[in-house]
């Protein structure tokens, strides 16, 4: 404002320093265009860089040929830098989000592998239990049946556990279905 005073707008807008987004938005504005704000990025004197919000408009005094144009800069740095930030922060969480994504879909696949590859000597077990149980009931002492009959429940409950972690897995994929329940 120091540099300003008692200048005409016609010398101001004809110096080197005048940024060229000021002199369009004050000569459509003294023109009576429609162009009224823009934001002009400064680099000051002090090497920090600054973002104005530039508006102009036009007024002409009552019964007089003066015409004044009121120039008013509004420094929108922070709120700049905050709205640049947010981008940034919008575009690491949809590159993390993707990364998650990527990362569940193969646990899902890992899931569905490890079971298949551990119900193969899961059934196996439980099928020599049963053959051994079937075949050679008489030949085995009580307690060898009781271990037996023990295999048998454990390949049970391991293929029952199998499964419900499978299912579990799945429950990301569902959509909520809420109900009561007792």
């Amino acid at each position: 404002p120091a540099d300003l005073p008692m200048k005409p707008l016609t010398e101001i807008l004809a110096e080197e320093t005048c940024q060229p987004q000021i002199r369009a938005v004050v000569e459509a504005v003294v023109a009576e265009r429609d162009i009224h704000s823009v934001e002009i990025n400064c680099d000051l004197p002090d090497e920090t860089r600054k973002v104005f919000h530039l508006s102009a408009r036009r007024i002409t005094m009552e019964n007089s040929v003066t015409r004044l144009v009121i120039l008013e800069f509004r420094d929108v740095t922070v709120e700049k830098e905050a709205q640049e930030k947010i981008v940034q922060l919008n575009i690491s969480l949809r590159s993390h989000a993707s990364k998650l994504e990527r990362l569940n879909k193969n646990l899902e696949s890992f899931n569905h592998s490890a079971s298949h590859d551990l119900r193969m000597p899961l059934r196996l077990t439980n099928k020599v239990a049963h053959m051994l149980l079937q075949d050679h009931t008489d030949e085995l002492s009580p307690a060898a049946v009781d271990k037996v009959k023990a295999i048998l429940q454990s390949t049970e409950d391991m293929s029952k556990l199998m499964e419900n972690l499978l299912a579990f897995s799945r429950l990301s994929y569902q959509p909520l279905n809420k109900r009561p329940v007792d």
